[in-house]
């Protein structure tokens, strides 16, 4: 049995989305963080454990003391996590399902959050300042922005598989076109695939409607055990299965495409869930790029290897479908907040509070995706509570 078995998600909450003058980072996961805990029928004295990340546009020293100190928390816990993408977020679940099973900890508050527009003065792309930990061996050569390498990657498998920009550009289209059912997205209007082609390229062959949105935000979950959960009365989500990978860190050291450690961490999910992709009811991809959306899809099975380019033109990523992919609207259209808002919406579904994006009858909702440039991979497959 996994100490994983008897945890529950039992609150989510986030921020307004978009560019938030004069809000500070700290003060953006505070204000999810109290949300959440409300959304979770507690208060801040049910709270013994946080667990945070600081994000790169303030990141700073023992942020998770911070945080609490922010909050008036005095939890016995107080941790930062830093994995990459999702995995940072379902790592943080991880460790608090491992505190909850030391008895170290019953109920804990996981928040991440950015002013990634509001800090900058002026360019585009991750903060000021930050580190890849790749400098000296990529800028020199050119690579200077992380979406330069995942254009490599798109590159790659547009020379090994014939996918083209304009599947590129069905996701993007797909993802505003959830975003507008998304009262909370960065960017609502919908857009054509014309629209997609006539956006100026940024990497080739990404396009400026190719990448993901930098926003000022912040998102929040609150942790416990299944037994308080239903103690709460509140929908809850259990974590079914859960998987990871690591390959490398800088895009110099990666592996070819079909080494990568989405599959990899895919499958350990699934094995460990005894699921598959065909239980879905929803799945969420982290999206810094759309060709992360192609990348995942075959990751998770949906498709076979390098078949992502045709299956995500065919129109199967929309609400509707069998299997629905970003209903929020992705980082693509919802906002870029280090992968975060792809589980907060995968529980609403499980919740049934999604509203106009809500999959009838949802019970499993899986969350992917990579940190980095497909660095690190992370699968969680969540259920509903029952």
């Amino acid at each position: 049995m996994s100490v994983l078995d008897g945890i529950a998600i039992v609150g989510v909450a986030e921020t307004a989305i978009g560019k938030l003058p004069g809000r500070s980072a700290i003060s953006l996961q505070s204000d999810a963080g109290v949300a959440a805990v409300a959304a979770a029928g507690l208060d801040k004295g049910d709270i013994d454990g946080v667990f945070s990340f600081s994000g790169y546009s303030q990141s700073m020293m023992l942020h998770a003391a911070r945080v609490a100190e922010h909050l008036g928390l005095r939890p016995e816990l107080a941790v930062v996590t830093d994995v990459g993408g999702p995995g940072t977020h379902h790592t943080a679940l991880l460790n608090v399902a491992a505190a909850i099973d030391a008895g170290m900890c019953t109920t804990a508050l996981c928040a991440y959050g950015e002013n990634g527009i509001s800090i900058r003065r002026s360019g585009r792309g991750r903060a000021p300042g930050t580190l890849t930990g790749g400098e000296d061996f990529e800028a020199p050569y050119g690579q200077i922005a992380m979406i330069s390498g995942y254009a490599l990657f798109a590159q790659r498998h547009m020379h090994l598989h014939g996918t083209t920009s304009e599947q590129l550009g069905a996701v993007a289209v797909t993802s505003r076109y959830h975003a507008s059912l998304n009262d909370n997205a960065h960017k609502r209007e919908p857009i054509t695939l014309a629209a997609h082609q006539a956006s100026p390229m940024i990497s080739s062959p990404l396009r400026r409607l190719d990448c993901s949105l930098i926003s000022d935000a912040g998102g929040a979950f609150v942790v416990t055990s299944v037994d308080r959960a239903r103690s709460l009365g509140v929908r809850y989500a259990r974590v079914l299965g859960y998987g990871a990978a690591t390959t490398h860190h800088i895009g110099s050291q990666a592996p070819d495409l079909h080494e990568l450690g989405g599959p990899v961490a895919a499958a350990r999910a699934f094995d460990r869930s005894g699921l598959t992709a065909a239980d879905a009811d929803a799945v969420y991809i982290h999206d810094a790029c759309t060709f992360s959306v192609v990348a995942g899809v075959e990751a998770l099975g949906l498709c076979g290897e390098g078949e992502g380019g045709p299956y995500v033109e065919s129109g199967v990523l929309a609400l509707g479908s069998a299997c629905p992919v970003n209903l929020h609207g992705g980082m693509l259209s919802h906002g870029h907040a280090g992968g975060v808002f792809h589980l907060l919406d995968a529980v609403r579904q499980l919740q049934g509070t999604a509203g106009r994006r809500q999959v009838d009858g949802a019970e499993v909702m899986v969350v992917h995706g990579n940190g980095g440039v497909f660095s690190t991979f992370s699968t969680m497959i969540l259920g509903r509570d029952g």
